[in-house]
C-alpha cells in the first residue's frame, strides 16, 4: 500500500500536468503577481489583500481571466464579494459583484466550467432571517443569475464553503439540526441544482471544529481547517487522501510556514492547480496568502 505522502505527490503531479495547458501568461494572470515559491506570500497586497478581513481565498476562473474574493468591512460588519477581470490588457479597479454586494456574503467558488458560482450569504429566504447558509448563482453572459439557496435532502442549521470534484461530489462546512452542534466537514452530491442527503466525513472530523474544506478536482485529496490537538495554534489546514479502497486518510497537519501560531483558513487549490491559496493572521490581520502547490506533497 503507497504512503499518504506518496498518493499525494502522484496527484498534485497529475493536477500540475493538466495545468500546462491553462491559458494566459504570468504577466496577465494572477494580478500580475510574481508567483510564488515554497514560501507563503503575501497575495496582492493593497489590491486583495488589504487593512480589511479578507474571508476567503482568492477564487480564479478556470481560464484565470477573472477572480472573486470576500472583504469585511467594519462599522457595521458586512462581507462583500469583490471581483476584478482581465480586459484590455489590464486588471479593472476591483468591485462588489452583482450577487454579493447586498446583505453578508463570503467565501465565494466557482466550477471548473466557471457557469456556477457557490457562495455563503445571510440573506433572508422569503423574508426570513436564517443565518448563514450556502447559495448558488449562474453565469448569465458577462454578469450572474439572482442567487438561489442551495437545497438539501436533510435540512441544516447552517451550511457554508462548498467546493465541488468533477464528479459532482461536493463537500462543505456544516451543523446537522442541531446549532450547538460542533462545525464538520460533510459531503453530499449535487445533482439538478440540489444536494443529496449531507454526511459528515469519518476521519477527517474530530470532536473539535473542522472545516472549510476543498476537494481536489479529481477528488483524491481534500484540504481543511481545524483546531483539533496537535496543531501549531488557533485554527490549522490539514489534508487528507482518498485511499485504494475509495476510504479518507487521517489527516496530515501541513506544518510550517504554511501554518502559523495565528488561524491559517479557507485553504483552496487555484484553478490551474499551480498554487495554493489561503487565508491567516500571522502578518496581524487577515489576508490573502499563495504558495506553490507542490508544498502540499510534503505534508505528513
Amino acid at each position: 500500500m503507497k504512503h499518504p505522502s506518496v498518493r499525494l505527490s502522484v496527484a498534485i503531479s497529475a493536477v500540475l500536468l493538466v495545468a500546462c495547458g491553462s491559458e494566459g501568461t504570468e504577466r496577465d494572470t494572477y494580478l500580475g503577481q510574481r508567483p510564488p515559491g515554497m514560501e507563503p506570500q503575501v497575495f496582492a497586497p493593497g489590491v486583495v489583500s488589504t487593512e480589511n478581513y479578507e474571508h476567503s481565498p482568492a477564487v480564479f476562473s478556470p481560464d484565470l481571466m477573472s477572480v472573486y474574493w470576500t472583504h469585511e468591512k467594519q462599522d457595521p460588519t458586512q462581507g462583500i464579494i469583490m471581483f476584478s477581470r482581465y480586459r484590455d490588457g489590464v486588471w479593472t479597479e476591483p468591485t462588489a459583484a452583482s450577487f454579493g454586494a447586498e446583505f453578508t456574503n463570503d467565501t465565494p467558488y466557482m466550477t471548473a466550467d466557471g457557469n456556477t458560482m457557490f457562495f455563503c450569504s445571510k440573506r433572508p429566504r422569503d423574508g426570513v432571517e436564517l443565518g448563514w447558509h450556502l447559495w448558488f448563482t449562474t453565469r448569465e453572459g458577462d454578469d450572474w443569475s439572482e442567487p438561489r439557496p442551495l437545497e438539501f435532502e436533510e435540512t441544516m442549521s447552517f451550511s457554508g464553503y462548498l467546493t465541488i470534484a468533477d464528479d459532482g461530489e461536493v463537500v462543505f462546512s456544516g451543523r446537522g439540526l442541531d446549532e450547538t452542534d460542533a462545525r464538520d466537514v460533510f459531503t453530499a452530491r449535487f445533482e439538478n441544482g440540489r444536494c443529496t442527503k449531507p454526511v459528515r466525513l469519518p476521519v477527517v472530523n474530530s470532536e473539535h471544529i473542522d472545516g472549510y474544506p476543498n476537494i481536489s478536482r479529481d477528488g483524491s485529496f481534500l484540504i481543511f481547517e481545524s483546531n483539533r490537538p496537535g496543531g501549531m495554534g488557533g485554527l490549522d489546514l490539514y489534508i487528507s487522501t482518498l485511499d485504494e479502497v475509495g476510504s479518507w486518510t487521517e489527516p496530515c497537519i501541513l506544518g510550517k510556514p504554511h501554518n502559523s501560531p495565528q488561524n491559517d483558513r479557507y485553504g483552496q487549490l487555484s484553478a490551474d492547480g499551480k498554487y495554493l491559496f489561503f487565508g491567516s493572521v500571522r502578518g496581524g490581520n487577515m489576508d490573502v496568502y499563495w504558495v506553490s502547490a507542490r508544498v502540499l506533497e510534503a505534508a505528513d
